[in-house]
């Protein structure tokens, strides 16, 4: 039965085919600041281990954002007040790992992984609870233990420094990334103008990101002749990224999957948008210049 002959609004359809819902942008909102934190993390980490701590943590974040896009194309969220609600307190629980992010490695650690590993627990429970189709559910309860033991892995990371912590956070990303990788994604479903389109907005948000760091760096510094060049240059390279994936990457992506069908069409969006998109957003985001004003050192988050 559709949700409007509850007295609900309609699912947002254009042609039959789902589309992203103001919840899910509401959503990203978190993601994009969860963006911001991480780039600052560059910023004030400028090493090699910051690099890698860096990358981490936006793989970390990534598949949290990930996970979420997959559970709302397939399960109507935006219309059912408690999966609603269970929504925004997977926003309160990012936003605080998110604001965790300036000591993930350190005083913050525990936080942080507590905070992810809700995120995660959400996402498991709203699925079980909202999807109405047994083999999403038992699909769901196939990657549980990679679901769930990543974010786990976390928390104990938190407990930890140097070397252990660092082959705690490789482990967690391994099995997070992994566990769908080697047990399959059979029985989820794929609504591929909605997951071309949730992916085309969370790119359209790294190039902003972009953008941002070349205007705060700007900010820093006399507006002479140098800085106006690199400005435009800047933009013409945020746009040359966007006009290669808008007019070429993002329709040939969603060609292929509608051309295919059930477990072949999933393991086809894991492949091109949980792992492929990765890189291009760590890619397309670029940290802000030292000149914004520094983390705090003590005290709150």
């Amino acid at each position: 039965m559709d949700i409007s002959d509850r007295g609900g609004p309609p699912r947002a359809r254009i042609g039959g085919e789902q589309r992203v819902t103001p919840l899910e942008l509401f959503f990203d909102l978190v993601f994009v600041f969860a963006l911001t934190q991480v780039t600052g993390f560059l910023t004030h980490h400028p090493t090699w281990v910051g690099m890698l701590q860096g990358t981490a943590l936006l793989a970390a974040l990534w598949s949290a954002w990930e996970r979420y896009s997959w559970l709302t194309n397939a399960v109507p969220a935006e219309e059912v007040i408690p999966a609603r609600l269970a929504i925004f307190s997977a926003m309160a629980a990012m936003f605080v790992a998110s604001l965790a992010i300036p000591g993930a490695f350190g005083r913050y650690g525990v936080i942080f992984g507590v905070a992810y590993f809700v995120v995660h627990l959400l996402q498991v429970i709203l699925y079980a609870l909202t999807s109405g189709r047994e083999p999403e559910r038992r699909a769901i309860l196939r990657l549980l233990p990679g679901f769930l033991g990543s974010p786990a892995l976390l928390i104990v990371a938190g407990f930890f420094d140097g070397y252990a912590q660092g082959a705690l956070w490789a482990t967690a990303l391994v099995v997070g990334y992994g566990v769908a990788f080697v047990r399959g994604v059979s029985g989820f479903r794929i609504h591929p103008g909605h997951i071309a389109e949730r992916h085309g907005l969370v790119v359209i948000i790294a190039l902003g990101e972009s953008i941002v760091a070349v205007g705060v760096g700007a900010s820093g510094v006399g507006l002479g002749t140098t800085v106006i060049v690199a400005a435009v240059l800047g933009i013409a390279l945020a746009a040359a990224l966007w006009w290669a994936y808008f007019d070429l990457v993002m329709l040939t992506a969603e060609r292929r999957l509608f051309a295919t069908q059930g477990e072949e069409r999933a393991r086809l969006a894991l492949d091109s948008y949980a792992y492929l998109h990765l890189p291009m957003v760590a890619g397309s985001s670029s940290p802000p210049s030292a000149s914004r004003r520094p983390w705090p050192t003590s005290g709150t988050l």
